[in-house]
């Protein structure tokens, strides 16, 4: 991963600077020039490797997940696609009214909590020692926050197990603060979850207009692995039929 980073920096370095796309990268190595002291290039560095490790394959992994969701509760797949249909109005290129796709982007929340593609977030390092109930712990400890273990937590969640993409209906009571972070929390909240989410949302819906899905008879629930991203340990082989 070093490699690749720095590649592509002392690639766009190279470039004159009006030749730069407008992307992530280059509006870092702009504040770089501009404030040299406040942002090295190596801060640069770190930043593309978490906009790397954060972004690899999550929308793929969450869409696989929700793929295997759609196929093994026929009634929410049926429903979902009921109002995926009505959001196009039957124009098969126009645009699509997001507000109109609510149950489909339910879906997807519920997938996101039962098969998040980040289970674990990202570490942080104590800079003294804490103390967290009868434990103490000393400066250099690594923290992460057990993302999935939280959101399958029966306190929050009743029957944690069960895909209910009703827990996320606008007049349903919204999980309590903390135990639902599939794009983390507070000041360094993903920086994507709003593309990601009406990304996946749109995605969703299109797969729904146009397919059907269906697990084989006795296909068993996919097996986790958590590989960056966590994602089904094979891929999924799920029966697909034209709409």
């Amino acid at each position: 991963m070093n490699g690749l980073i720095e590649r592509h920096l002392q690639a766009r370095l190279r470039l004159p600077a009006d030749a730069w796309p407008e992307d992530l990268l280059s509006r870092l190595l702009r504040l770089h020039l501009q404030q040299p002291k406040s942002w090295p290039l190596q801060a640069v560095r770190d930043e593309c490797k978490t906009a790397f490790l954060a972004g690899h394959e999550t929308v793929a992994a969450s869409l696989a997940w929700r793929a295997w969701c759609m196929a093994s509760h026929p009634d929410i797949q049926e429903r979902a696609r009921a109002e995926a249909l009505a959001a196009w109005h039957g124009e098969e290129n126009g645009d699509a009214d997001l507000s109109a796709l609510q149950y489909v982007s339910q879906t997807l929340l519920e997938t996101m909590r039962l098969h998040p593609a980040v289970p674990l977030l990202m570490s942080r390092r104590a800079v003294k020692p804490v103390t967290l109930g009868d434990w103490t712990f000393p400066a250099k400890t690594v923290f992460m926050v057990p993302m999935q273990l939280m959101q399958h937590d029966e306190r929050w969640f009743p029957e944690p197990l069960s895909y209910r993409p009703e827990r996320f209906d606008p007049d349903a009571a919204r999980p309590r603060q903390g135990a639902y972070l599939p794009f983390g929390g507070g000041p360094r909240v993903c920086l994507g979850q709003h593309l990601a989410v009406a990304e996946m949302t749109l995605v969703a819906a299109q797969l729904l207009r146009r397919y059907r899905l269906s697990a084989p008879a006795g296909m068993a629930q996919p097996r986790a692995v958590f590989h960056v991203s966590q994602r089904p340990s094979a891929p999924l082989a799920l029966d697909i039929a034209r709409i």
